[in-house]
């Protein structure tokens, strides 16, 4: 849900106080209310992760409001970022505060479990789906969430957070004045001063069930962070890295997440940083570096990424949890600028860690999640329904799946496979699995003819498809399969050159063509 811009008391065009007054948490579930011993001055702004690379899709952020206005300099003192407040609702009342105050300084302890930190502040909805979900968590390690109410001013968001608070591992925090994401994990980590954490965004869907002992067990000596894949994940992406897909929820995430447990369990991949819709955060991290921090960086972006950059200074590393998935809905909150707030933290970043853009691009031209993710197709292939329909194979995806013959295919209820051939990749010829309006597989690859066998078994897989396969590839083919195998592509009506593409092509399938969108779903 976007925020509204308004001009109430958490408004951000209301003027920010002249001194910064320290937050105030009021401890619903116990009913006192508590300043910490070390708060903050001032607010802090929003964090959302910043592993964009130009142009690459943007991910959403729920997790607080708009700045009040960007910081002058890349200041590294406890003021460097504005007041970051949230927009005024009607006469949504501000958060109440009990008058019996009494000192909080942490949950209750000792504690040897995780603590599952959610800082909440607008989309109910989405809100909703989170909490149903985490209530859902099991396993072998002690769990508990600790609700952050970053000074929300919508009823709705009150009312959930006061019905979940209390039942069973939930405690709820509130905090008077708007904090931003940063300013609520901090006040959240002030209390849970024991345990590793998982920071999750109120607007991610987990899977239920033991989720957080997978992500546990990849938290071993020298990691820092870890990572699950995510339907809008940005580097951790599923189907597609950096692309947003449907919401899976309910059936849909069991299975994904069901794929990935058994496709990839126990396994892991190194990453440069983590994203934050939901990071487990180990012990030894929090104490390495101090926490997150948010100075000199604007409204979210970047702070995941200065941290983890500071913990790879003192020598953890973060990885990808390849075998639990979770859905990240991704609200529209911060779409509108997110642009220009991004290029201004790059900077910021780029000041502090010259390297690490560059890493960054050498490891999305590498895409080592890809395998990963190639797994969990293979796993998905084989409860899928949609069976058979045609395998187009040739030099250029975009043009076959635009192709006269994929158009006829779609018309018919068909389901259109692309095999991309690069012959040029000596010694060996790589062919890359694409589908066209649907979301998977896309990651499926083979390298021939050393993979023949799985390039057979995948077929099979796919419910053996029509193969057409472009003429001046068919040596090739018939190498790899046997020249009864397939028959030759038909020459493109009406057009000189396969990569025009032809103009009759109907809108759904121009969508499906598009880099930027999902244009079928199926289960």
């Amino acid at each position: 849900m976007p925020h509204v811009v308004g001009s109430g008391p958490n408004s951000p065009d209301a003027d920010a106080p002249d001194a910064p007054e320290p937050d105030v948490l009021a401890d619903v579930t116990s009913g006192v209310t508590a300043v910490p011993p070390q708060a903050q001055d001032g607010h802090r702004a929003s964090a959302s992760a910043a592993h964009d690379v130009p142009d690459a899709a943007a991910a959403g952020a729920s997790r607080c409001a708009p700045p009040a206005s960007p910081p002058a300099s890349d200041s590294t003192g406890p003021s460097a970022a504005p007041a970051e407040r949230g927009p005024s609702r009607g006469a949504a009342p501000t958060p109440a505060q009990d008058s019996s105050a009494k000192t909080l300084a942490a949950l209750p302890a000792p504690w040897h479990g995780v603590t599952v930190i959610v800082p909440v502040y607008g989309d109910p909805r989405s809100l909703a789906a989170c909490l149903d979900a985490l209530a859902q968590t099991s396993g072998r390690r002690p769990w508990r969430a600790l609700l952050i109410d970053d000074a929300s001013p919508d009823p709705a968001i009150a009312e959930l957070l006061a019905d979940r608070s209390g039942d069973g591992p939930f405690h709820l925090r509130r905090l008077t004045h708007n904090r931003g994401y940063i300013g609520a994990v901090t006040a959240a980590l002030e209390l849970a001063t024991e345990g590793d954490v998982v920071l999750l965004n109120s607007d991610c869907v987990v899977p239920g069930g033991d989720w957080i002992d997978r992500l546990a067990a990849h938290a071993g000596d020298g990691v820092g962070t870890v990572t699950p894949l995510a339907s809008d994940g940005q580097c951790f992406g599923f189907p597609l890295p950096f692309r947003s897909a449907p919401a899976f929820l309910g059936d849909r995430l069991a299975r994904i997440d069901a794929a990935a447990r058994h496709a990839n369990a126990g396994r892991s991949v190194r990453m440069l940083t983590s994203v934050g819709f939901c990071t487990y955060v180990t012990r030894a991290c929090l104490d390495a570096t101090g926490g997150l921090r948010a100075e000199g960086l604007t409204a979210g972006y970047g702070e995941e990424v200065d941290f983890c950059l500071r913990a790879s200074d003192a020598g953890l590393g973060h990885v990808a949890a390849t075998d639990c998935f979770v859905t990240h809905l991704g609200s529209a909150s911060f779409r509108a600028a997110k642009r220009a707030l991004v290029r201004r933290n790059e900077a910021v970043l780029e000041r502090r860690f010259p390297s690490y853009f560059a890493r960054f691009a050498v490891q999305c031209a590498a895409d080592p999640l890809r395998p990963a993710r190639a797994r969990i197709e293979r796993a998905l292939l084989e409860t899928d329904a949609r069976k058979g329909g045609v395998a187009l194979i040739g030099r250029d995806a975009a043009a076959l799946a635009e192709s006269h013959a994929a158009w006829q295919a779609l018309q018919a209820g068909e389901p259109v496979r692309v095999i991309e051939v690069d012959a040029l990749a000596a010694p060996d010829t790589i062919a890359r699995l694409s589908s066209p309006g649907l979301l998977w597989p896309q990651n499926i690859s083979w390298r021939l003819p050393e993979d023949v066998p799985l390039l057979t078994a995948d077929l099979a897989a796919l419910g053996h498809p029509r193969l057409l396969v472009e003429r001046d590839l068919a040596p090739l083919a018939a190498g790899w399969l046997g020249p009864q195998a397939f028959d030759l592509l038909p020459e493109q009506p009406g057009e000189t050159s396969a990569a025009a593409g032809p103009s009759h092509l109907p809108a759904e399938l121009r969508a499906a063509c598009d880099a930027d969108a999902y244009a079928g779903l199926y289960l």
